[in-house]
């Protein structure tokens, strides 16, 4: 076991401003004949994505949102 610092890769910070969020619904079960697959916009969000060293896939990823900011599109 060594003490040396992890090297986590690269690190981005999620800009809001700059991103659109939504997220799609989509029913089952015994409802799922009604169809209704809403989207929800959710305005108030942040996070992060984490990537490990020499991997192009997501290792770990933040995005937490306020639940009261959501909105049926």
């Amino acid at each position: 076991m060594t003490n040396e610092p992890k090297n986590l890769g690269a690190r981005y910070r999620i800009d809001a401003g700059g991103s659109n969020f939504t997220v799609q619904a989509f029913a089952e079960g015994l409802l799922s004949f009604m169809g209704h697959n809403p989207t929800f916009v959710v305005r108030r969000y942040g996070g992060d994505v984490q990537f490990a060293v020499g991997n192009t896939e997501v290792d770990s990823m933040l995005l937490p949102a306020q639940a009261d900011t959501l909105s049926v599109r």
